[in-house]
């Protein structure tokens, strides 16, 4: 007999930023080591990995953004923070 299994992924929510986040790409996500419901999420500017490289200077000197969010808002975030 030949079971097969199908995995489903489906979207539970998304977040929305147009002010800090529009034309940038994730590069890091983490939960909230004690806080249900909130996340940090880690973006910059979209470059390749050969024009990160190119720009080696540029991409060091342009600060990071993390944006906090939480399930409860998820159309702002609640901290945005640059390092």
């Amino acid at each position: 007999m030949l079971m097969r299994w199908c995995l489903v992924v489906q979207e539970y929510q998304s977040f929305t930023d147009l002010q800090f986040s529009k034309e940038k790409k994730i590069t890091c996500i983490q939960w909230h080591p004690t806080i249900k419901g909130v996340v940090a999420v880690s973006v910059a500017e979209k470059l390749t990995f050969d024009e990160r490289i190119d720009h080696a200077a540029k991409v060091i000197m342009t600060p990071s953004l993390i944006l906090i969010w939480s399930f409860t808002d998820p159309i702002h975030p609640q901290v945005p923070a640059l390092t």
